[in-house]
């Protein structure tokens, strides 16, 4: 599976949408609890905190709305992940294989 790459500007806050799949299918996403999980290029986690929404839950999709300083171009990439909680507290995490590279701009 080929890396989803995003290119954004440093200071970027417009919402980045994304569909999760499980097996090429949309991942259901009703009665799940979403949370964003990023690193920077050293591995320092970003505060992603009310950062996440489901879209819509029967197609998958979450849109992440970053903070004006969650990007910055220092920390440059980041991999990002959208982790999923069901209501067992089994949890998952997408993309499953390689992360979402994220990288920002001057």
């Amino acid at each position: 599976m080929a890396q989803t790459k995003v290119g954004i500007v440093e200071g970027w806050s417009a919402p980045l949408d994304f569909e999760l799949l499980n097996d090429g299918s949309p991942q259901n996403l009703t009665n799940m609890t979403l949370t964003g999980v990023a690193y920077n290029r050293v591995g320092i986690a970003v505060d992603l905190s009310s950062d996440v929404t489901i879209l819509s839950a029967t197609a998958g999709t979450v849109r992440l709305t970053p903070d004006t300083g969650d990007f910055v171009r220092d920390g440059s990439p980041y991999d990002v992940r959208f982790k999923i909680v069901d209501s067992s507290t089994q949890s998952a995490f997408f993309p499953s294989d390689e992360s979402i590279l994220l990288i920002v701009r001057r």
